[in-house]
């Protein structure tokens, strides 16, 4: 009797922690997309003169438009690598700048 009393109470226990760790890192993952589209909007009524840049820098995340079914599938692209590819290490700044305003909260800093 006192086992399964144990047993139960670590495993409520133990989907607890899971749960607020889960809440946390897609809050965090919320919190830093935000951050993220409006530092990249910040930056281009900064810099009017390569507003164009946002757009291709978008593209190159969602990847082409039309891929054919029988292509192989490609590896996505990081952020990094999409600014590099355009050509603007200005926004490259301004997106990792955001990233690293916001604060991973107690649990998920944890990990």
């Amino acid at each position: 009797m006192k086992l399964k009393y144990i047993t139960r109470t670590v495993a409520v226990g133990l989907f607890g922690v899971i749960a607020l760790v889960g809440t946390q890192f897609f809050t965090t993952l919320k919190a830093v997309d935000q951050a993220r589209e409006s530092a990249i909007l910040a930056w281009s009524k900064s810099n009017p003169g390569e507003a164009d840049a946002v757009d291709r820098y978008r593209q190159c995340l969602r990847g082409p438009s039309e891929v054919p079914p029988n292509q192989a599938p490609v590896r996505p692209l990081t952020i990094a690598q999409c600014v590099e590819k355009i050509g603007s290490p200005s926004l490259v700044s301004a997106i990792e700048a955001a990233d690293d305003s916001v604060e991973v909260p107690a649990p998920l800093r944890w990990l």
